[in-house]
């Protein structure tokens, strides 16, 4: 992801233990940026994925191959009030 200068990768790892799952979202801290200039998602696969997304301080689900599938407003925007985006990423298996 990228906004403005900043550039922050984060990876999302599904395994967990017996009788659990691990969290698939990904949160991403924008300082004073108002939108995102770039997302990338490299999927396990191997396909790379650049979507695009509107307004901060949202939800975003994405599918692979298919993009933002779907938004919603959140009610307040993470940590300390800092602007921030979060990409919802179904498992490969499910898209």
């Amino acid at each position: 992801m990228t906004a403005g200068k900043i550039l922050q990768r984060a990876d999302i790892f599904s395994g967990a233990s017996y009788g659990s799952w691990s969290d698939q979202r990904v949160y991403f801290g924008l300082g004073n940026a108002t939108r995102i200039d770039k997302i990338e998602i490299h999927w396990p696969s191997g396909v790379k994925q650049d979507i695009s997304v509107g307004d901060v301080d949202r939800i975003y689900t994405v599918v692979k191959g298919k993009g933002v599938v779907a938004s919603s407003g959140i009610s307040s925007p993470a940590m300390c009030g800092s602007r921030s985006i979060d990409r919802t990423i179904p498992s490969e298996s499910q898209g």
